[in-house]
């Protein structure tokens, strides 16, 4: 009984720590959201100052079109540089120890299924 014990307080500490994780993340998820908020309102504010700058070296369609155009080159070399990602070392090593895990999970459930099945035998006779 005392390893049950022992279990169930290991489950209630650990349910414990998730629900402290979650809360502090949640906090820095907050956190980190009104910093967008105000790095956008920075990307706009530096936005404006170039369209300015370049409004003072030609006309106003001329800024916008260069302003827009340098968006959409950046836009397209970040999409680029996305489509381009794939799993690093990391991420192929924990699926192939997560796939052993489960197989062997598998193997030893097959296991029991087979010991049981003949322990039920075993007691018929």
């Amino acid at each position: 009984m005392q390893h049950l014990d022992l279990l169930r307080v290991a489950g209630e500490a650990e349910w414990l720590r998730l629900r402290a994780l979650a809360r502090r993340q949640r906090g820095r998820a907050l956190l980190a959201a009104g910093a967008g908020v105000f790095l956008l309102a920075a990307l706009v504010l530096a936005h404006a100052a170039l369209w300015l700058v370049l409004r003072g070296h030609g006309s106003a369609l001329r800024a916008t079109l260069l302003l827009g155009g340098g968006d959409l080159a950046l836009a397209l070399v970040l999409l680029a540089i996305a489509a381009r990602s794939a799993p690093g070392s990391a991420e192929r090593d924990a699926l192939a120890l997560r796939e052993k895990a489960i197989g062997a999970l598998l193997r030893e459930a097959d296991l029991l299924r087979l010991a049981t099945a003949l322990w039920r035998v075993a007691r018929r006779r």
